[in-house]
C-alpha cells in the first residue's frame, strides 16, 4: 500500500462514524456510542465507559480493523487490544480488573449474573467466527450469583480461578486449585462448560439447565 493510499484510509477512519462498527442498542448492550473509528466512545448498559484508538499497522497486518482499548467504570479498569473481523472479534493482551456488571454487559447470553470482582490477564480471547481459542486466566472473588430472571435465591461462591489454554479451559476453587469445578471448551462462536459434581454443589446457580450448559460468544 503506497503512502498516499494509507493516507486516505486514515482520513477514511478519522471521519467515519464509530456507530460503524459499534451498534448501541438492547441487542448489543450498549447505551450510546460516539466519536469516530479513529477514537470513540461507548457508554454500556452498566454504566461502564469504552474508549479506543485505532491501530493502523495492526489494522493492515492482521487484514481487519484493530484498535487498543479501555473499559473503565464502577469497579472496572482494563486495557487491552481488539480486532474485528466479519464475524469474528478478537481481544488481546487484556488485564486489569472488571466487576460483575461489566461481565453481565459483555455477555447477555450466560444464563446468570454474578456481584463480584475479576482480575484478568488474557493474552488472546477469540468471539464467534474462526476465533474460538482463548489463553490466559481470570481470578473472582467471593460472590454472589443468581439466574438471570429466576425465582430461585442468590448463592454465595467462593473465591474461583479459571485457566484457558487454547481450545479448552478449567474452573477452581482459588483455595484449592487443584480441584477441578468445571472444564470449558471453546469452539467457535461457542462455549461449553461441563460441571463436575464438586461444581455443581459449589455452584447451583450455573447448573440450572443441567451439568453440561452451551451458550454461544
Amino acid at each position: 500500500m503506497t503512502i498516499g493510499a494509507l493516507a486516505y484510509l486514515a482520513g477514511l477512519v478519522a471521519t467515519a462514524p464509530a456507530r460503524l462498527i459499534v451498534e448501541p442498542g438492547p441487542a448489543t448492550n450498549i447505551a450510546s456510542v460516539g466519536g469516530t473509528l479513529w477514537r470513540g466512545r461507548a457508554v454500556l448498559a452498566g454504566g461502564e465507559v469504552a474508549s479506543w484508538r485505532w491501530a493502523p499497522l495492526r489494522s493492515l497486518a492482521g487484514f481487519g480493523y484493530a484498535a487498543a482499548f479501555r473499559i473503565d467504570g464502577a469497579g472496572t479498569a482494563l486495557a487491552g487490544r481488539v480486532r474485528l473481523r466479519p464475524g469474528a472479534t478478537l481481544f488481546e493482551s487484556v488485564a486489569g480488573s472488571a466487576s460483575g456488571v461489566l461481565a453481565a454487559s459483555l455477555f447477555p447470553r450466560l444464563p446468570f449474573a454474578c456481584a463480584t470482582t475479576l482480575r484478568l490477564a488474557v493474552a488472546r480471547f477469540g468471539l464467534g467466527g474462526d476465533a474460538g481459542a482463548a489463553t490466559g486466566r481470570v481470578e473472582a472473588d467471593p460472590a454472589s450469583c443468581a439466574v438471570r430472571g429466576g425465582a430461585a435465591p442468590a448463592a454465595s461462591v467462593p473465591a474461583l480461578l479459571v485457566t484457558m489454554t487454547g481450545a479448552t479451559g478449567r474452573i477452581a476453587p482459588r483455595a484449592h486449585p487443584r480441584v477441578t469445578y468445571a472444564t470449558l471448551a471453546f469452539a467457535p462462536g461457542r462455549l461449553t462448560v461441563a460441571f463436575t459434581p464438586e461444581g455443581a454443589a459449589a455452584l447451583p446457580f450455573a447448573t440450572i439447565a443441567g451439568t453440561r450448559v452451551e451458550t454461544h460468544l
